[in-house]
């Protein structure tokens, strides 16, 4: 049985065209070698991927619901999106935030005869 018999019309994400986008997404990389995803990478996105989607789809219905409306437009979906991303784009922003105060710390340190730091940073 082929790849493409095991999905069905039912399957929201297929596996082929999946592998295929993600490959897209890492043309050449290291010293011209591609990137290449094997099939339980693959399967393991799926499954991550349908879990993100009803995650998102499970809020944007539920807030809809909340306002009184059955149909769950753009707007909605954008903002469970967010809500899902949120703590990702927060831990994001700390994370940079952190390297710019250490850069900043460095040059205050560079600028003390007190402190020794490390002249290769």
């Amino acid at each position: 049985m082929t790849l493409e018999e095991v999905e069905t019309e039912d399957d929201p994400i297929k596996h082929a065209p999946l592998k295929s986008y993600v490959k897209s997404q890492t043309p050449e990389m290291w010293e011209g070698e591609e990137m290449w995803a094997n099939d339980e990478a693959i399967d393991m996105m799926q499954d991550q991927l349908l879990l993100v989607a009803r995650l998102i789809w499970q809020q944007a219905a539920k807030d809809a619901h909340q306002d009184g409306y059955r149909t769950v437009g753009p707007d909605y979906i954008d903002d469970s999106f967010n809500e899902v991303m949120h703590p990702q784009n927060l831990l994001q922003e700390a994370a940079n935030e952190m390297e710019r105060l250490r850069w900043d710390f460095l040059d205050v340190a560079k600028q003390s005869p007190a402190i020794e730091y490390d002249k290769d940073e």
